[in-house]
């Protein structure tokens, strides 16, 4: 009988002998079909400073921003299979069994993954994800967000502080990014995080062009958008 050690030293040593031998990568699962969906929520602030408690940034337009609390809501979530043609429309559809509907406010000044919940998966392959974010209840106050700090617009020397609330519920349709695989999800399983990037959602922001109701809503509404959706099979 073969010594099962002495063979994988044998193929590691041919590999080592010949380059043209070396072992490709696995390649990335090519779309997302699980029974189950395992939901998450996560906030990237990238190269935000925190400062005093504070994440402290600057726009594209030159606008530095220090936010002290970043409320945001969310309360449904729900898979988008791919579409059969270019006219597809979101909106019409029937709800996907993957729906997750929910009342969760986060503060994304923490930074921090949350999972939210589960639900089933269909038989199709999903390419997208559809959030909503709608009101829920902040300190006894029906809310969709409410985002606090300050700005200083460039040349300005003076910081312009501000306390914004948004009631308007807002709806995303973010795209999925290239798949993994995760070892640790069990058969049929699927790992689905919505990453937000909050710093670039005040990017093309005129901030003191806005009123408060306007900046928290561009905001939510920017933060929805450019959001990733990063999702992992099990092997």
């Amino acid at each position: 009988m073969t010594n099962p050690r002495l063979l994988l030293g044998a193929v590691l040593a041919l590999v080592a002998c010949d380059p043209e031998l070396e072992l490709e990568p696995e390649p990335p699962p090519d779309s997302l079909i699980a029974a189950r969906i395992h939901y998450a929520l996560a906030s990237d602030w990238e190269e935000a400073e925190l400062v005093d408690g504070a994440r402290v940034f600057t726009t594209d337009l030159g606008y530095t921003v220090g936010l002290t609390s970043w409320w945001q809501s969310t309360t449904n979530l729900e898979l988008v299979a791919c579409p059969e043609d270019e006219e597809f429309r979101h909106a019409g559809h029937t709800h996907d069994v993957s729906q997750l509907v929910l009342q969760v406010i986060e503060n994304l000044v923490d930074g921090q993954t949350t999972l939210v919940g589960e639900a089933e998966g269909g038989e199709l392959p999903y390419c997208n994800l559809y959030q909503i974010m709608g009101t829920v209840p902040l300190d006894g106050v029906e809310i969709t967000s409410r985002v606090a700090g300050w700005y200083r617009a460039p040349g300005a020397a003076e910081a312009v502080s501000f306390d914004a609330v948004n009631t308007v519920p807002v709806s995303v349709l973010p795209e999925f990014t290239i798949g993994a695989w995760d070892e640790t999800l069990d058969v049929d399983e699927a790992r689905v995080e919505l990453v937000r990037y909050p710093a670039r959602a005040f990017d093309g922001l005129m901030l003191e062009t806005l009123s408060d109701l306007d900046l928290a809503f561009s905001a939510s509404q920017a933060l929805g958008w450019d959001a990733e959706v990063h999702w992992a099979l099990a092997r």
